[in-house]
């Protein structure tokens, strides 16, 4: 019996860390712009979109915003937006399992310059699985996500589950 504890002790954050894929979800506000759609660029292709809500916001509530990399590729690279077909200047680095809140302003010049949109950005990252908020992933958030298996008070996926993926992620982001 102590050889298989000892065993998943090392296997499953093995296994965990190999994964290859993990989402990245963003969030935040878009401030003035209150509809449309954002869409995220890796290279000039784009990797994802998602539907401004009215007040402002994406990535919230039921509206998730993940970046999938299924193929394992956008590791350390630019994530850049646009405004329905627009340019914001926001951006940030993938990372696999990551998390980052965007913060949007845009405002949009009236008819003598073209409509043409001018931002500024403030990105702030948190990290995906602190569950109690202290800045670190750690024995607490671990407790946390085994307390919480198979409900979705500790999905990190966003699939509606607490399991393997969302313990995968957690251990992948451990501090």
């Amino acid at each position: 019996m102590r050889a298989i504890l000892y065993m998943s002790l090392f296997l499953i954050p093995a296994l965990a860390l190999a994964a290859p894929g993990i989402p990245h979800q963003v969030h935040g506000t878009v401030k003035d712009f209150t509809s449309g759609t954002l869409n995220a660029f890796i290279d000039g292709n784009i990797v994802g979109s998602t539907s401004i809500q009215s007040d402002g916001t994406f990535g919230t509530g039921s509206n998730l915003f993940f970046i999938l990399d299924s193929n394992n590729t956008y590791a350390g690279e630019t994530v850049t937006f646009k405004i329905s077909t627009a340019a914001a200047n926001s951006s940030f680095v993938f990372q696999n399992g990551g998390l980052n809140e965007v913060a949007v302003e845009l405002i949009v010049i009236g008819g003598t310059s073209g409509g043409i949109p001018v931002s500024t950005t403030t990105t702030s990252s948190n990290v995906v699985g602190d569950f109690n908020g202290d800045g670190t992933i750690d024995i607490q958030d671990y407790n946390f996500l085994l307390v919480h298996w198979g409900t979705p008070q500790a999905d990190l996926n966003g699939d509606g589950t607490t399991d393997i993926l969302d313990f995968n992620i957690l251990i992948a982001n451990w501090s």
